[in-house]
């Protein structure tokens, strides 16, 4: 996975209490762009995702968590 690329949380990632707010109001699923890759952090990969206030479109995630979008 590189910067730029369209993803989506993976089912590992939907299954986790902490992306509820990704989740909420999504029929289908909701797609992101990488915007960065930080591999000295835990949760390596910034994504930006659509159809959220500003202040909180930008979250942190581990590779796991994310699959490509088609």
């Amino acid at each position: 996975m590189k910067v730029g690329d369209l993803v989506r949380l993976s089912a590992y990632g939907s299954a986790r209490d902490y992306n509820f707010q990704l989740l909420a109001g999504v029929k289908k699923y909701r797609v992101g762009v990488v915007v960065g890759i930080n591999n000295n952090r835990n949760y390596t990969h910034t994504i930006r995702w659509q159809g959220i206030g500003l202040s909180r479109n930008l979250s942190h995630h581990t590779r796991i968590e994310l699959k490509h979008a088609r």
